[in-house]
């Protein structure tokens, strides 16, 4: 008997979400509509996460609009459901009892059919309403069992720990843990348990054990979530599908990998290979390919767009900043450290325009810092106070430890007065560590 495997496709929600914060816009996603009407997948994630608010907040439209023409466009030839984080529903916050029970249902008379439901911590707890609500209003619940690992400590760190009386814990997200959770989930009226690997982290081995451990022991049917991040998403997918998942999650091409999951023609051509039936029109999904490519182009120059925004706004931002130099050299060394960890000349010709962009803005930020140097080097040689040894450092070249000893100095605490045309401002006395960072840096 060929076994069929289920399709859930993140293309429009965590693909989007994954690649390109969530900006693709609801002219954007007609382009695509009409071909997923054809392709025939047994669920497309078209809404919750950061869809409701990066929309409203960023796109300026209306996140029950979308959710609404998504459902007329598609009809009822593929599930549409939505990522729900408890009790925080859509947001970052927990919500009152009347939020919770007004949400689910007009997300679900608004044309949604499966709602994903999870809470970061798996405090099962946070998830008993929405599940509650989901299955009144005739929705479906998919609870969600967050993956994480526990720290790694070496033989070594554990020995040392014990020999001071403190040992280090033993290990908590075991695969017992995870399937404790999912069974009551289960309980709670479950319809199917997601493994959600929101970053990634699970290798192909752990899964295989986790999916044969949920299958003989849970009712309900298991899909499997990951993401590409670290290199082994696909196979990890691939390793979930061999050990018996019921569904796995999968995006559309030029959507897919890097930070977002898998991507569906490879995942379609294993299964070929294996045996397993996908009942999925390829051909449609080729046609939204095509249409993603364009629209990944648009995305791509909107991004490049407001970036030179921000470039912009920052180099306003430091030349009128009076923060400690410290700090701005972490900020200067990271965007470095991001720069020759580039994988793609496209990706470096872009992290060049931003460097110039801060190069400039430090530089501005350099020249505010030596202007104040000066005063502050002559409001203490007019007092008498550590005249000497800002001098000294001066002289030297060191002119920031100069400018940092005038500030920190026990005795030459004094407000500097910079008159700018517009009235005074105090030089801010910086935190004694800032200048002691700055020193090793």
């Amino acid at each position: 008997m060929i076994r069929k495997l289920l399709i859930r496709d993140l293309t429009l929600r965590d693909g989007q979400q994954s690649a390109f914060a969530t900006r693709m816009s609801q002219k954007q996603i007609d382009k695509v509509l009409p071909f997923y009407r054809e392709a025939g997948f047994y669920a497309m994630e078209i809404w919750g996460g950061a869809v409701p608010d990066s929309i409203m907040r960023y796109l300026g439209e209306d996140p029950w609009e979308r959710l609404e023409k998504i459902k007329a466009s598609v009809g009822n030839t593929s599930k549409l459901t939505a990522l729900s984080r408890g009790r925080n529903l859509f947001g970052y916050n927990p919500e009152p009892e009347k939020m919770m029970k007004g949400g689910r249902h007009n997300s679900i008379e608004s044309g949604l059919d499966i709602m994903r439901i999870f809470d970061a911590l798996n405090d099962v707890e946070n998830i008993k309403s929405t599940v509650k609500y989901v299955k009144r209003f005739g929705g479906m619940a998919d609870c969600a069992v967050c993956y994480t690992i526990d720290p790694y400590h070496s033989a070594v760190e554990r020995i040392v720990a014990a020999l001071h009386g403190h040992p280090l814990h033993k290990p908590v997200f075991t695969n017992e843990y995870f399937l404790d959770k999912a069974l009551q989930m289960e309980a709670l009226g479950a319809d199917m348990i997601t493994i959600k690997d929101m970053s990634g982290l699970i290798p192909p081995k752990r899964v295989a054990g986790l999916i044969r451990l949920f299958k003989h022991n849970l009712k309900v049917p298991v899909d499997f979530h990951t993401h590409c991040t670290p290199g082994y998403g696909l196979a990890s997918v691939l390793s979930a599908i061999v050990s018996g998942a019921d569904i796995v999650d999968t995006n559309i091409w030029y959507f897919a990998g890097g930070p977002a999951a898998p991507a569906i023609e490879l995942i379609y051509i294993f299964c070929q290979k294996m045996g397993i039936e996908l009942d999925i029109n390829m051909g449609a999904v080729a046609k939204i390919n095509s249409e993603l490519l364009r629209i990944r182009k648009e995305l791509e120059q909107a991004k490049h767009q407001a970036k030179a925004q921000h470039r912009a706004v920052l180099t306003g931002v430091l030349e009128h900043a009076e923060g400690p130099a410290a700090r701005v050299a972490v900020l200067y060394r990271h965007h470095r450290k991001g720069h020759r960890a580039a994988q793609d000349e496209h990706q470096r010709a872009d992290g060049a325009a931003e460097l110039e962009g801060l190069d400039e803005a430090v530089g501005h930020l350099g020249q505010r810092r030596a202007d104040q140097l000066h005063r502050a080097h002559q409001t203490a040689e007019h007092q008498g106070v550590h005249g000497g040894v800002v001098h000294q450092l001066h002289q030297t070249g060191n002119a920031q430890r100069a400018a940092e000893h005038r500030v920190f100095s026990e005795h030459g605490r004094r407000r500097v007065e910079e008159e700018d045309g517009t009235g005074s401002q105090n030089f801010t006395h910086w935190p004694l560590f800032a200048s002691m960072f700055t020193y090793f840096l």
